[in-house]
């Protein structure tokens, strides 16, 4: 598993305007998010079947992935997709046993998992962030990691518009691609390697755009498209609708509502709890429960403080991560 750095802490959040629906129509700013504080590394790609099926290996607890053989998505470097939010919190909990780190989430129950927050007295309660404990290095991505890394550009200080390196506002979204290092995976019949999902984030991510929904560590948060998606996705709290206008001599889809709104005007809407995303534009993500599986969501890791060269001397034949910032470092998996 490679990483990617994500610096610049202390950027802004990304705001944008909304038409909230009450008994009238009010203009209201709505902030999206993206602001982080600190700097972090998140993972170049989604996790993979494979990296699933090697903790399995050593695993009683088995995570259980969609079977996407009638899409062609069971190849081992395919992304694992049909996983609870639950299962993605295990597989970063042995990540960090592995690594001798503790457990990043606590949760009760077996047959129906409850997830709990750590409390004020046990060992590595972090007042900031409760679900998260701070002896352990390993994390499902939180929205506002997720998003900074997918949309944020360092040169601009500014959010891009879609999962790519400081794009013109003129340009149209990236071109639907089966796989391969330009334009994005979306409008197919099934997902693409991990690692050939489309063109790079302009912190260096692969597939924000499209190839498989990401569960984050935020209140159930679903972020991004997947590769069924559509461009753009009506959303839910508004009336209007989209049309196609030509600017600059490119088609481009604008929203109607009233007057024209470029279609790079994203719906960043946070109070709408079960918006539906399908659209490799950031629209404000879909809420789902953190027992459902679905075909078509996965989920990346993020990491605080992965060095960046040099080994760590973990005893193990089960090799699951190579951080990769100018170097490689081989993290081993052990178990006692």
């Amino acid at each position: 598993m490679e990483f990617v750095r994500v610096g610049n802490p202390g950027n802004l959040p990304n705001t944008t305007k909304d038409y909230i629906y009450h008994a009238a129509p009010a203009y209201t700013d709505l902030i999206q998010g993206g602001a982080v504080g600190y700097t972090y590394d998140i993972a170049k790609t989604e996790v993979s079947r494979i990296m699933v099926e090697k903790v399995n290996a050593e695993s009683f607890d088995q995570i259980t992935m969609q079977d996407l053989s009638g899409l062609g998505g069971n190849g081992p470097n395919r992304p694992a997709t049909g996983l609870s939010w639950y299962d993605a919190a295990k597989f970063v909990n042995e990540l960090n046993l592995a690594q001798g780190k503790g457990i990043a989430y606590k949760t009760t129950g077996y047959t129906v998992p409850i997830l709990s927050e750590w409390q004020p007295g046990e060992v590595g309660y972090n007042a900031a962030n409760p679900l998260r404990n701070s002896t352990a290095k390993y994390f499902i991505a939180s929205s506002d990691e997720w998003y900074k890394a997918a949309f944020y550009s360092p040169t601009k200080a500014a959010y891009n518009f879609f999962p790519q390196p400081d794009v013109d506002i003129t340009l149209p979204p990236p071109t639907p691609v089966a796989g391969g290092t330009v334009g994005a995976v979306y409008g197919q019949t099934g997902p693409a390697d991990v690692n050939n999902a489309g063109g790079s984030s302009a912190y260096g991510t692969v597939g924000q755009g499209g190839n498989a929904y990401e569960w984050t560590e935020s209140g159930g948060r679903v972020e991004g498209g997947w590769w069924g998606s559509e461009i753009s996705t009506n959303d839910f709290d508004y009336t209007g609708g989209y049309q196609t206008q030509t600017i600059n001599n490119t088609p481009v889809v604008v929203y109607v509502n009233g007057d024209w709104v470029p279609y790079y005007a994203r719906d960043l809407d946070y109070y709408v709890a079960q918006e539906e995303t399908d659209s490799l534009q950031q629209m404000g993500g879909l809420v789902l429960d953190l027992n459902d599986k679905t075909y078509a969501t996965g989920f990346r890791v993020v990491s605080v403080n992965v060095p960046l060269t040099g080994g760590i001397p973990e005893p193990s034949a089960l090799s699951l991560l190579a951080v990769g910032l100018g170097g490689l470092a081989m993290i081993r998996r052990c178990r006692s």
